[in-house]
């Protein structure tokens, strides 16, 4: 009799600063029954499962790494152990796996060899962001992490003004944190006052600061107070 294969768990981890958010509670009876992980750095999954007590030893565990040094040919090992029977966790850096995250590549594979996958609850830094913007949550885009060259990225955002006014959606981005004031400089420099920018950084952390306020209302604030920073951006019309 064909082996039944186990199944793929998406487990969200903390963002921000605290460590016993109520998601270490809420998916650590799964957590415990795992053995096979699949993760962006074992260093940091190791911490966060010691955070939701993980009852076995680590060095009896598997370990895969995955992440954007990974090769789409080793994208799939833990494959073989799924299909032995074994269930796998997928696990982000931080937050939801697959949302900004290079786990997409696992998830379309397991469903590539009909495994099951299951998303469990936890955080999103898009989705926090976006609730307390005050844009568009019935209608948004996500473009991720902008392009670095100073031309290519002012062309992206005059796009994503565009975007917003043609189709009043919310346009939410994101920027490596040390890149954070050059971003900000590039966006007040190139975007219609009237535009509205939301930043939300340090989500859940204690620096968490949320503001929302026209191009032009920017001008007049303090930047620097978002350096280093991880920070979501949101712009709409």
């Amino acid at each position: 009799m064909k082996q039944k294969p186990g199944k793929l768990y998406l487990i969200p981890t903390p963002i921000g600063a605290s460590p016993d958010f109520p998601l270490v509670c809420f998916n650590s009876s799964i957590l415990h029954g795992i053995h096979v992980f699949v993760v962006e750095a074992e260093k940091s999954a190791r911490k966060f499962l010691k955070q939701c007590a993980y009852p076995h030893p680590f060095e009896h565990q598997v370990f895969l790494e995955l992440n954007e040094h990974t090769h789409d040919t080793e994208a799939g090992a833990f494959l073989s152990y799924v299909l032995e029977g074994r269930d796998a966790g997928l696990m982000s850096e931080a937050g939801l796996p697959c949302i900004a995250d290079p786990g997409a590549k696992a998830v379309r594979l397991a469903h590539t060899h009909g495994i099951e996958v299951i998303p469990l609850p936890g955080p999103s830094s898009v989705f926090l962001a976006l609730m307390a913007s005050g844009g568009n949550g019935q209608q948004f885009t996500f473009h991720g992490y902008l392009p670095i060259a100073k031309h290519s990225r002012q062309v992206k955002l005059r796009d994503i003004e565009h975007l917003a006014g043609k189709t009043g959606a919310s346009q939410i981005f994101m920027e490596t944190p040390y890149r954070n004031i050059s971003l900000i400089e590039q966006i007040l420099h190139t975007c219609r006052p009237d535009t509205m920018l939301c930043i939300a950084c340090d989500l859940l952390g204690p620096q968490q600061k949320i503001i929302t306020d026209t191009v032009a209302g920017w001008k007049v604030r303090q930047a620097g107070e978002f350096r280093k920073i991880p920070a979501v951006f949101i712009m709409f019309r």
